[in-house]
């Protein structure tokens, strides 16, 4: 479990805690739910095991609903283009950020980035290559900064960044201009 929580976390650059903490929230609803029903399980098979069956139903439906749920969590969060935290998103973890920083001294830092004549790409070249122009700012935002970042699509052309666990500003400056570097290399 920890293994594929790592893995997860490194993959969506999210925490291994909030992965797992995830991850065990749905493993303790639907166990939870399989334990109360084990004894009607038992009933049923003493009863007819032809009722099995039967039972089976309603757990796959608890099931379902739950990975739904998950699901729909997980699309409430993040937008549906660029895969990146939504704006609901990165403000919780902006403030997580902050508090942190407040129990720990370290700095943070927060960053907006707005794409200067983006709707002329749009206009000129059509909405299919803006939303694939998009999908690129947003690999390489997340390239060029460090997992425990959080970069975000705040919608249309603008991008906003958090990076908790700072030294300095100078650190935060050496990350803007990460940023930028990559952001400067042509588009195809």
């Amino acid at each position: 479990l920890w293994l594929i929580s790592a893995g997860v976390a490194i993959a969506s650059r999210q925490r291994v805690v909030d992965i797992l903490r995830e991850d065990l929230r749905f493993q303790a609803t639907t166990s939870g739910v399989l334990v109360a029903l084990a004894p009607v399980g038992g009933i049923c098979v003493q009863a007819s095991p032809f009722l099995l069956p039967l039972l089976a139903m309603p757990l796959l439906a608890v099931h379902r609903s739950a990975t739904l749920a998950i699901k729909h969590e997980q699309e409430s969060l993040h937008d549906p283009l660029s895969g990146l935290a939504n704006r609901l998103l990165f403000r919780e973890r902006a403030e997580r950020a902050l508090a942190e920083s407040t129990r720990n001294g370290s700095m943070v830092a927060v960053m907006i980035i707005d794409l200067d004549h983006f709707k002329e790409i749009n206009d000129t070249l059509g909405h299919q290559v803006g939303d694939e122009m998009l999908i690129e700012v947003a690999r390489r935002l997340e390239a060029s900064l460090p997992s425990h970042a959080t970069v975000a699509r705040l919608g249309g052309d603008e991008f906003a960044v958090v990076i908790a666990d700072l030294d300095s500003s100078e650190a935060a400056l050496a990350m803007a201009n990460e940023m930028l570097t990559a952001l400067s290399a042509t588009f195809l």
